[in-house]
């Protein structure tokens, strides 16, 4: 059974289940006000462009305004403007963008009653999923009671010797970022990773860049990829996949923010900006 943090993998791709379901829901209201106007061919396609409108605003406003919460990062590294989502942040401006260009399209195209009826029947179905979902995902994952906790994890350092990850209730913040040399989110997040640790902001917290080896062409892959780019951060290896499984890793790349009683607060899948994990690591340390 799906829940909305879990990722759909389909080859190599991966979409969030919560995204998937938001897509469905779309379609399914749209479908409804089609239904509604049904024999009335120019109302559809009035309805449709109204329908539709917020669609681009909401992608160029969530993806564009990482440039404003993560300029210096993205200026580095382009990529990230396509492989990363950002922070809650970056989604409620593309709210925002979205919500005042379909209140615009919707006042300019002068709608009538019947055209109405099917705005509002399609978005009171929006409306209603975010509050079904609000109701069972939200306090699942802002529950204490309910948080995941991971007590330790079997890795390897480079020297191919076993090494125990230290005591995550040991009082420390952990992150566990999860990556593979062959995958583009995971080497469009690294800078990323590597700035934050060169400017201290993992200093007082315990980090783990964990290689999926057991995902590499070749087991010293990772290795060799970290090398030929420079990069400095401390590795440890998963061989045999073990630690992922242990960690429920479904998709790379995947960082764990852990607190410090060792309860699992925050968990992304795919490349993560340095807002989000910012937000992440002061919400562990609360």
């Amino acid at each position: 059974m799906f829940s909305f943090s879990d990722v759909l993998v389909i080859g190599p791709f991966s979409l969030p289940v919560f995204a998937a379901a938001v897509i469905i829901t779309g379609l399914v209201a749209f479908f409804a006000g089609i239904y509604f106007l049904k024999g009335e061919k120019e109302k559809k396609k009035i309805f449709t462009e109204v329908f539709f409108s917020p669609v681009l605003p909401l992608f160029l406003g969530w993806k564009l305004s990482i440039l404003l919460t993560d300029f210096q990062d993205v200026i580095s590294n382009p990529k990230l403007l396509l492989y990363s989502s950002g922070s809650m942040i970056n989604i409620l401006i593309g709210v925002i963008l979205a919500s005042g260009w379909l209140s615009y399209k919707w006042i300019k195209l002068q709608t009538d009653s019947r055209i109405n009826k099917a705005i509002i029947l399609s978005l009171s179905i929006i409306a209603l999923f975010f509050l079904v979902s609000n109701i069972s995902f939200l306090p699942e994952e802002n529950s204490s009671e309910t948080q995941e906790k991971i007590s330790s994890l079997e890795l390897y350092g480079n020297d191919g010797k076993t090494k125990l990850i230290p005591d995550l209730s040991s009082g420390k913040v952990t992150v566990i970022n999860f990556w593979a040399s062959w995958c583009p989110p995971c080497r469009a997040e690294m800078p990323v990773l590597q700035r934050m640790y060169d400017n201290g902001y993992f200093k007082d917290i315990n980090f783990y860049a964990v290689n999926a080896a057991y995902s590499e062409k070749h087991k010293n892959d990772g290795t060799g990829w970290l090398e030929k780019n420079n990069f400095s951060i401390p590795v440890l290896y998963d061989y045999s996949g073990r630690a992922a499984a242990d960690c429920g890793i479904k998709s790379l790349p995947t960082t764990i923010v852990i607190d410090k009683n060792g309860n699992v607060v925050s968990i992304k899948t795919g490349s993560v900006s340095k807002t989000w994990l910012k937000v992440s690591i002061n919400k562990a340390q609360q």
